[in-house]
């Protein structure tokens, strides 16, 4: 009898062994246990059951350890997966810390116009420029000085936007300095140079921008125009042209621009 009921738990022990993963825990692995040290010195049935057990024991262990692997292996992916989304978002902030510090050295910070930085950049690329327009807004230094900077910053973004809205294709503006505005061309039209400073000086009146100083209660600004069809002239050249003749239009009563001789002969 009690070998029948040996071989009857050497049965259920193969067939826990051909099933799933068995839970060493349990009551019947325990009983497995327990008969397999009782009778192993005694009954060479008992060998068998020992080695079916030690069978069930090392296949639980390679099924934990392919468990195991990959796990490990799903973990390494997703670590992969996240190191290569953040070198991404790594490389993307890069690029837009460089567009946004770029984009802050080329224009000028309370305008939004281009910078002197940025015309340094044009001159070194294309130094054929055909037209120079240099704008100055008259008595803004008594204004500034009567009403203060924040005062003044608001009218030096009015005339900013105004002259913005005025420029077509190959033409640029830049802040140059204080209450002074550089616009250049690179088109060799001097009917464009002419239609430009009238349609500056139009939007401005039209604005009709509050500008309450001792001579005047409305803004206005005056321009000197600077035409070089075949770009005989440096940079530095034409700037000094041009620079003259907005002072020759300041000094006959401003709210007007001079044009250089040689843009009247080109004008068809």
């Amino acid at each position: 009898m009690k070998e029948i009921h040996i071989y009857t738990f050497i049965d259920q022990l193969e067939l826990l062994c051909l099933g799933d993963i068995v839970d060493t825990q349990s009551e019947q692995f325990k009983l497995l246990e327990y008969h397999i040290k009782r009778l192993q010195s005694q009954d060479t049935v008992a060998l068998k059951f020992a080695q079916a057990l030690r069978f069930h024991r090392n296949y639980e262990q390679s099924i934990s350890t392919w468990q195991r692997q990959r796990e490990i292996a799903h973990v390494q992916k997703i670590h992969k997966q996240f190191e290569a989304t953040t070198q991404q978002a790594k490389i993307q902030t890069l690029s837009e810390t460089k567009d946004a510090l770029n984009n802050q050295y080329q224009h000028d910070a309370l305008t939004g116009l281009y910078s002197r930085n940025y015309l340094n950049q044009l001159l070194a690329k294309n130094k054929e420029i055909h037209g120079y327009i240099l704008i100055d807004i008259d008595h803004f230094k008594l204004y500034n000085d009567t009403f203060g900077h924040i005062q003044g910053d608001h009218i030096l973004k009015q005339v900013s936007e105004i002259i913005q809205q005025t420029l077509l294709h190959n033409e640029y503006a830049f802040r140059f300095g204080g209450e002074e505005f550089l616009i250049i061309c690179f088109h060799p039209i001097a009917n464009r140079l002419i239609q430009l400073t009238h349609e500056i000086h139009d939007l401005i009146q039209r604005a009709d921008i509050p500008f309450h100083t001792i001579s005047k209660q409305k803004l206005t600004v005056s321009m000197g125009c600077f035409f070089d069809k075949t770009t005989q002239y440096s940079f530095e050249e034409a700037f000094t042209s041009v620079d003259k003749l907005l002072y020759k239009a300041k000094s006959i009563g401003r709210n007007t621009t001079i044009f250089n001789d040689q843009l009247h002969s080109n004008i068809q």
